[in-house]
């Protein structure tokens, strides 16, 4: 599985992420920044490509949302009660050839919703910790500390709270604790935005799951790309 956020749908650079993800040569793709317009041809490329299932978000042409393609059939899933009126920001799907269910993230920035979203997203994943579960994508957040050199992380008290509730961070269990890499770049610190977090069950069937930076620093996208090997 590959996840990846596009930068503003992709547009001029479409050419360039369609030809990384085809090098990474994922079985499902997970895109955030997705948009109707600007990652039009994107999808159109991917679908052609083999992936040929899609679920999106719907948003307004200047909003970023998330897509979802894959190789085998995908199923769309309801969206928790709280998250509603948050479409751009969550999509879950059920890939049944993987006994699996993706919870795609792309986590908000703006203050007014945030802690409403947060609070609505880990409900959810709580309840439903017992089965296949997978939430990937941009959370937009991470560890203080841990994720950033900066303490101040957006919305890291509530992503901390995601191991209480059953989740593994799928990345920090194969690297270690100590383990350091870094997804985005701001302004005056670095970040590692990207994340994999799942249930136990999941968290048992994890082979691999690291970072490709390349792309970042060829600019094809400001985000690195965060790839998941599940058995």
């Amino acid at each position: 599985m590959l996840a990846w956020n596009i930068l503003r749908g992709g547009r001029g650079r479409s050419e360039r992420i369609v030809d990384a993800i085809r090098g990474h040569a994922p079985e499902v793709v997970v895109l955030s920044e997705y948009q109707a317009t600007g990652s039009a041809k994107i999808i159109e490329s991917l679908i052609a490509s083999g992936w040929s299932h899609l679920v999106t978000t719907s948003q307004s042409s200047r909003e970023g949302g998330l897509a979802v393609l894959s190789a085998t059939p995908i199923e769309p899933r309801a969206r928790p009660r709280a998250l509603r009126d948050l479409e751009r920001h969550y999509l879950s799907v059920r890939v049944p050839a993987h006994d699996l269910e993706l919870r795609a993230i792309y986590g908000p920035l703006h203050r007014a919703v945030f802690r409403r979203y947060w609070s609505g997203l880990l409900s959810s994943l709580r309840a439903a910790r017992s089965g296949q579960v997978l939430a990937v994508g941009d959370f937009n957040s991470g560890s203080p500390r841990n994720d950033s050199p900066s303490t101040g992380v957006f919305s890291g008290t509530f992503f901390d709270r995601l191991p209480a509730i059953g989740f593994t961070d799928l990345w920090r269990a194969k690297r270690g604790e100590d383990a350091r890499e870094h997804t985005w770049e701001g302004a005056k610190h670095p970040y590692r935005l990207d994340h994999a977090f799942g249930s136990a069950s999941i968290a048992a069937r994890v082979s691999d799951c690291a970072y490709s930076h390349e792309e970042r620093s060829e600019a094809v996208s400001d985000h690195s790309i965060l790839l998941v090997d599940l058995a």
